[in-house]
């Protein structure tokens, strides 16, 4: 009994020392759903098998804020629609393709406040393109409720960032039918 009351003792001190920030914010609920950012992140299925890391991150920007980071390189096949849609536009274009992406990392950047100034939690979903040139891109998905929603639905966030469709624009004679 004398272990089990120092152990709970230990574990409050603990807490109160901000020793539990990571586990805190991984097991908050995504707001709308009934599951948790870690839950929800670490089964995301645009992630390669095995590249998953959650870490604490110390952020003097972002004072009286808890700031953790959730990585993990994207899949092959979360990188298709980005790679289809480069060739889509080039064809539309009619010129070559710009370079074809390679890989992707997905940054998922959530804070909470310490404090409890501000908004309780708020979310960054970024996205670093390599290109086969080594050119990068880096993209990102903003709003508590618009990351929640892709990583709550297990959605690929690549999808969420791809370049607009070009569209065609018709050419007509300067001839006015009104003549």
């Amino acid at each position: 009994m004398k272990k089990l009351l120092t152990l709970s003792l230990f574990a409050s001190l603990l807490n109160a020392c901000g020793g539990n920030e990571l586990d805190n914010i991984k097991n908050a609920k995504i707001e709308g759903y009934n599951s948790t950012w870690g839950e929800s992140a670490d089964k995301l299925s645009a992630c390669k098998s095995g590249t998953q890391q959650w870490k604490k991150v110390e952020d003097s920007t972002r004072r009286g804020r808890e700031v953790v980071l959730f990585e993990c390189e994207a899949t092959e096949q979360a990188i298709a629609p980005y790679i289809a849609r480069q060739e889509e536009n080039a064809a539309a274009q009619q010129t070559h393709p710009s370079p074809q992406a390679t890989s992707a990392k997905l940054r998922l950047n959530i804070s909470h406040s310490a404090d409890g100034k501000g908004k309780e939690y708020e979310a960054y979903l970024g996205i670093a393109l390599t290109f086969a040139d080594n050119s990068t891109k880096k993209l990102a998905i903003t709003g508590i409720k618009e990351v929640g929603k892709v990583i709550a639905e297990n959605q690929n966030p690549i999808e969420k960032i791809l370049p607009d469709p070009l569209t065609k624009h018709k050419t007509y004679s300067s001839q006015s039918i009104f003549q």
